[in-house]
């Protein structure tokens, strides 16, 4: 149990740190969460609706930054192999997480009892691309079939792990660096981009403003790639429907960068891991931004 102390100091912490809106946000979310739980399914999301496709020219344009990435944490690639046969490593801790499905292949426990700091490093598949390079892409795309065979993942209320915003916001860009460089296999190629268009609206329903800073700038980050790149709705999807989401996500990084960028050219949060990740969106947004031709695109370089 908290020492009165140590409640009382984190509780001026928050009012140090953190704007007025950003406690409505946290009451507001607090509300949802309660409600989505107690509400039947039909109500909280319509899940298996939507699909999602490349637009003309998109997938050149992602393979731009799946190259950037794949260079990017060598650590990665020592333990590709590894992880290709369940055996994951974060935080310094191993687990085994490889098992014998009905039909004899591998699936992955993608719920195991481990602390949730690395449950969330295992949710946001933040190694596929490395796995694809060193294993090839079918490596990659079983751990992706494994994660759509979940039952848990195939609504957002039935797995908070894998349905939080921040794991969506860094598994996004992976999965599609993964198909800019290699097509998912027929067997779950609906499924796959299903799941994209499903996990990018739940996004954009529940973007982290409660918490704002690199939260935040990663959820609009993978909201602005979604929206650069791809179409929705198998394709019906009207251009100005686009148009509007790709300007909406711009106006938020602008204003997000005018509050997260100090004078000096860091990040606010003054922590060098943070500041190096930040970077890396703001990279994959300058992408993005080249693709749409983009006025946007000379700021976010700058």
């Amino acid at each position: 149990m908290m020492d009165p102390w140590t409640s009382l100091s984190r509780s001026a912490a928050l009012v140090r740190y953190h704007r007025p809106s950003q406690f409505a946000w946290r009451l507001y979310r607090t509300v949802q969460r309660r409600l989505q739980r107690w509400l039947p399914e039909r109500f909280v999301f319509t899940a298996g609706q939507q699909s999602a496709a490349w637009k003309p020219g998109a997938r050149e344009a992602a393979g731009q930054i799946a190259a950037h990435r794949l260079g990017l944490w060598k650590e990665r690639s020592r333990n590709a192999t590894e992880m290709a046969e369940g055996r994951f490593r974060f935080l310094q801790q191993t687990i085994d997480l490889a098992q014998t499905g009905p039909d004899a292949t591998r699936v992955i426990d993608w719920n195991p009892d481990a602390p949730r700091l690395w449950r969330f490093q295992l949710q946001c598949h933040e190694s596929l691309l490395e796995i694809a390079d060193q294993c090839g892409a079918d490596a990659a795309y079983q751990l992706v079939d494994s994660w759509l065979d979940q039952p848990r993942h195939r609504f957002p209320t039935r797995d908070p792990d894998a349905w939080h915003p921040f794991c969506i916001s860094r598994r996004l860009p992976v999965w599609l660096s993964l198909a800019s460089q290699f097509d998912p296999p027929e067997r779950l190629r609906r499924r796959f981009w299903g799941s994209i268009a499903d996990q990018a609206a739940w996004l954009r329903a529940h973007c982290e403003w409660d918490l704002g800073g690199n939260h935040l700038l990663e959820n609009l980050t993978s909201l602005y790639l979604s929206d650069a790149f791809l179409t929705f709705d198998q394709g019906r999807e009207k251009p100005l429907q686009s148009e509007l989401r790709v300007q909406w996500d711009e106006k938020q990084l602008g204003l997000q960068l005018d509050l997260q960028l100090l004078a000096s050219g860091e990040h606010v949060e003054r922590t060098p891991t943070y500041h190096a990740l930040m970077m890396v969106c703001l990279r994959q947004c300058v992408h993005a931004a080249a693709f749409c031709q983009s006025p946007a695109e000379k700021w976010l370089s700058e």
